[in-house]
């Protein structure tokens, strides 16, 4: 019976994508951010490769099976320094903006409400930390505040659903 177990337990695990929690992955996107460096984004995620670049820019992600990115980082060429950057927060208990504020300790939190949208009717918020550069966005009617992406080093009243 233990080696079917044992069987069982290796399949599950070995069949199961690897899993990063979000905090971990909030507070290292925050780590990234303030450097700027792309060289401690390297060290920090082994699964960031270039995926796109330009004649300004260039992008280092980390992509889903579908080859879209789950977090993505933009450098400018010139300066090699993080001029934006993004994650998609998967896990729901920690993907709330009570949980990220837990996580990104400042004291400058603001919040911006949107225009409300007419189609799909939706009131949304965004939440941002101007030293920290991080910003995130949530209906403004959903009482557990989820928040689907982080955003690094881009204007809260740009961020649009």
């Amino acid at each position: 019976m233990r080696i079917y177990l044992l069987a069982f337990v290796l399949t599950i695990s070995c069949t199961m994508p690897p899993q990063r929690e979000n905090s971990s992955e909030i507070l290292i996107m925050q780590r990234i951010w303030d450097s700027k460096d792309p060289g401690l984004a390297y060290s920090q995620l082994s699964e960031l490769k270039r995926v796109e670049e330009t004649e300004k820019f260039y992008v280092l992600a980390i992509s889903n099976e579908n080859n879209v990115p789950r977090l993505s980082i933009t450098y400018d060429k010139q300066t090699n320094k993080a001029v934006s950057a993004s994650l998609w927060l998967f896990e729901s208990s920690k993907g709330t903006a009570d949980y990220i504020k837990s996580q990104i300790k400042t004291s400058d939190w603001k919040t911006f409400e949107h225009q409300a949208k007419s189609h799909p009717l939706r009131a949304e918020v965004s939440e941002y930390s101007d030293s920290k550069g991080i910003s995130f966005l949530y209906d403004k009617l959903d009482s557990k505040k989820e928040v689907r992406k982080l955003f690094l080093g881009v204007d809260p009243k740009s961020i649009n659903w």
